[in-house]
């Protein structure tokens, strides 16, 4: 029985973390295509997302292009940023209230972490058929232009 509560004491936490690291590589990926641009010099050392090389090795001009891309793929999912950033808040927060709750409740916990996670598979999943339709949509000139920085961006990520 004293090993049963050992493991239940260092699985919430390890299953938290797992949720946590899953978010982040979508998050990040949401992010770079969403935000400013690449992430900073260094990132790919910290576990790097595989879609990495493909969002660094778009230019300026098209990395603002698949945002705009993005953006309205979610818009045409039907939800506004605000409805977005409150559901991926609130599963944080429902996550914070099983943790708190007792007797605790191990299953509502996972529910929880499984849902954020589903949330985020889906996003990347979007994410990725953007930058898919995107790549499709370049003329075969700047599809090979885009094919030889993204053949520059593997070669820096194998000399790491």
């Amino acid at each position: 029985m004293g090993e049963d509560k050992s493991r239940r004491r260092w699985l919430a936490p390890a299953l938290f973390v797992s949720l946590a690291l899953n978010l982040l590589v979508a998050g990040v990926f949401a992010g770079v295509v969403l935000g400013d641009g690449p992430p900073h010099r260094g990132a790919e050392k910290h576990g790097g997302d595989p879609s990495f090389p493909y969002i660094r090795a778009l230019d300026d001009a098209q990395r603002g292009a698949l945002r705009e891309s993005f953006r309205r793929s979610l818009q045409e999912g039907g939800e506004d940023r605000s409805a977005r950033r409150a559901r991926f808040v609130g599963g944080y927060e429902a996550a914070a209230r099983v943790l708190r709750a007792e007797p605790f409740d191990r299953a509502a916990l996972a529910r929880a972490m499984s849902e954020q996670a589903e949330r985020a598979a889906a996003r990347r999943t979007r994410g990725q058929a953007v930058l898919v339709e995107f790549l499709a949509g370049l003329t075969p000139e700047a599809r090979a232009a885009y094919a030889d920085r993204l053949e520059a961006e593997i070669a820096r990520f194998g000399d790491r």
